[in-house]
């Protein structure tokens, strides 16, 4: 979430009705309508085939293949979560290897599929609810507010809201007797907001209760996560490991072995050919500044001192000055994160922008780091050309080094443009 999404929030809290999150909250609702039902009918069907046709060769083949339509009903349930919350995580069990029969077993037996099955059944009636109660609020509003206008052409000019057999209690028969009512109606637009999102709130939540992994299933996918940023992580050092001993191989070490025959040759014609001496002499010195030139480089591509002595905003503005692109940079970092952190950070932002420089063809680009709660949200914009390459080695890298933290990498690069590449690395 970035922080135009929590200035609207601010906005919202202000607002209520007219808020962004309100109108995201009462699509929920109402895109729920379709949805649910579809999903209420293939739960039917999935109960129906496996309690009444379950020991016929009919219900045995017919489970199967619902239970697989219910599982695709649950799966657009958990997107329709992502207009007022986060998407739940998929909990099903790893299928395993084999013929398709065994993976259709597994499905079937899978404790997840039939906590799908349950709010399938669950969801119509509740969704139903929720928005019948949302609806009732904002008619009611939206007739209050209109009352001075559409009283006049009730029979006798005048509208009676409460009557009790022959005796009128609440009777509008005049404007300064319905604006009361209209700025009523003004405050329960207000109320009729904040319901909707708190019946949405409410119906996403028990949706990802039960869609979402169980805290058993849960671990057991931490664990599967973790196992494969592991190797993810080692096979990236050891990349990093060949690089290093490549680039010191071909680069420093070849420069001062030369180094060392210049001077060889230097120290034997110093006292017969002074002039051949000095040459070498100026030549040997000429490899030296190679040399360390070289070796700064190297040190940079592990981490720059930069960014150990001054932090992070400091490294960044450094990159940004040696990039021959214009970079507009925004950094804000109320602390100072973890040494890992801010070296992951550090080396997306480098990366984004060498390829931004090699292949976007780029005419400006712009690097956002802040600090958001207890993440550190990296965000790297070009308005080049697009097509950038997620499986490529440099962002494949990238990947595996933020994945190694408990971190995200997104890369959004459409064909014509632009590219931007987010990470999401945690600093608590």
């Amino acid at each position: 979430m970035t922080r135009q999404a929590t200035r609207h929030g601010r906005g919202d809290w202000l607002l209520g009705a007219v808020g962004t999150r309100c109108w995201q909250a009462l699509r929920y609702l109402l895109v729920g309508v379709p949805v649910t039902l579809f999903g209420a009918v293939v739960a039917l069907a999935v109960v129906l085939a496996g309690g009444l046709l379950g020991l016929t060769v009919i219900g045995g083949r017919a489970v199967p293949p619902l239970v697989l339509l219910a599982r695709a009903a649950a799966g657009l349930e958990r997107r329709r979560c992502a207009l007022v919350r986060d998407v739940p995580a998929s909990p099903y069990r790893p299928l395993p290897a084999g013929n398709g029969r065994a993976g259709l077993v597994a499905v079937v037996r899978d404790p997840a599929t039939w906590r799908d099955v349950g709010w399938l059944v669950l969801a119509a009636p509740v969704n139903l609810v929720c928005l019948v109660v949302a609806g009732c609020g904002w008619v009611v509003s939206a007739g209050l507010i209109s009352l001075p206008v559409w009283y006049r052409f009730l029979p006798g000019g005048q509208a009676k809201l409460y009557d009790a057999g022959d005796v009128d209690h609440v009777v509008i028969a005049s404007l300064p007797a319905a604006l009361p009512w209209a700025l009523g109606g003004v405050l329960l637009l207000w109320v009729a907001g904040w319901m909707t999102r708190g019946l949405a709130s409410g119906q996403a939540r028990l949706a990802a209760s039960l869609l979402a992994p169980t805290r058993g299933t849960g671990l057991r996918l931490r664990v599967q996560t973790l196992t494969s940023t592991r190797v993810a992580a080692v096979q990236e050092q050891h990349r990093e490991l060949r690089r290093i001993e490549r680039d010191l191989h071909d680069g420093a070490q070849a420069r001062l072995v030369a180094l060392s025959v210049d001077l060889g040759l230097a120290g034997e014609s110093f006292d017969e050919h002074p002039d051949q001496a000095r040459r070498l002499l100026e030549q040997a010195r000429d490899g030296v500044l190679l040399a360390l030139a070289e070796l700064r480089d190297l040190v940079r591509g592990i981490g720059p001192p930069v960014l150990r002595d001054r932090g992070l905003a400091a490294a960044v503005e450094a990159l940004a000055a040696r990039t021959p692109i214009p970079v507009t940079t925004a950094i804000e970092l109320p602390d100072r994160p973890h040494d890992a952190i801010e070296t992951a950070a550090y080396f997306v932002v480098c990366e984004a922008l060498t390829n931004a420089v090699k292949h976007s063809w780029a005419r400006h680009l712009t690097v956002d780091v802040h600090q958001e709660g207890e993440r550190v949200m990296v965000s790297v914009a070009d308005d080049g050309i697009g097509g950038a390459d997620p499986s490529g080695t440099g962002l494949r890298g990238l990947t595996d080094r933020v994945a190694a933290l408990d971190g995200t990498l997104r890369v959004q690069s459409p064909p014509g443009g632009p590219t931007v590449i987010e990470a999401v690395l945690p600093c608590g």
